[in-house]
């Protein structure tokens, strides 16, 4: 018998939070330009690790195409992002031990 835990990812928006110093009303707002570049990267942590992209998106207050958009755009620019990228998933990963 295999069991299959339930996945929970809000945990990758409070790890974007603590990285980006910004709070998780200013990431889930929209037009607000100065988080764009932390939401796309929350959008391909999420799914990287495991949602959808209307799911990731979703998780960001953002609609599928922003998603998709986001993933692309930080797929291009990968290389000038790890770093961010890599504290967040280690975030991430602290909020799961922690929970």
């Amino acid at each position: 018998m295999k069991l299959v835990k339930k996945k929970t990812y809000e945990h990758i928006l409070h790890a974007v939070t603590d990285v980006s110093g910004y709070e998780a009303d200013e990431l889930l707002s929209k037009g607000n330009r100065r988080v764009t570049s932390w939401v796309q990267l929350g959008i391909y942590v999420a799914n990287q690790s495991g949602m959808t992209i209307n799911d990731a998106a979703n998780l960001f207050n953002r609609h599928f195409a922003t998603g998709h958009a986001s993933i692309k755009k930080v797929k291009k620019n990968f290389e000038e992002v790890k770093e961010d990228i890599k504290d967040i998933v280690a975030a991430k990963m602290r909020y799961e031990i922690e929970k």
